[in-house]
């Protein structure tokens, strides 16, 4: 299988500490080391906002949403992160919102219709 890499880099007013960087299939240096990610995983699009200090990525997960549900908030609460908010339709789409030190986040699970579901994860640093 050959994985391929796009990058965009959108500057604004020519500072690259303000650049925005967009690309697929690789989890962004700017997530924690530590941050979960569930095995077998698929990587979306990323995009990391270095001004705003903003980082989001997509990911296909072979799960239905309350095992995804589940899978974050028991990996995210043993790394530390407290689980702020959890809620949803168990079966359709979920929210959840946490924090840990000034890393906050939110993660968007829906189901893709079928046997998957996607997973929007989006990291703030405060």
């Amino acid at each position: 299988m050959i994985l391929s890499a796009m990058v965009l880099v959108v500057a604004c007013g020519g500072d690259d500490d303000q650049a925005v960087e967009f690309e697929e299939g690789r989890i962004p240096d700017s997530v924690p080391r530590d941050f979960p990610v569930p095995e077998g995983a698929v990587i979306g699009a990323t995009m990391v906002d270095a001004a705003d200090s903003r980082t989001e990525f997509s990911l296909t997960v072979d799960a239905d949403v309350p095992s995804v549900v589940q899978f974050f908030t028991i990996s995210l609460v043993n790394q530390g992160y407290v689980i702020e908010r959890s809620q949803g339709t168990s079966q359709t789409s979920w929210h959840m919102s946490f924090r840990r030190g000034d890393l906050s986040g939110e993660i968007l699970v829906s189901s893709d219709g079928g046997s998957a579901s996607q997973a929007i994860v989006i990291l703030d640093v405060n």
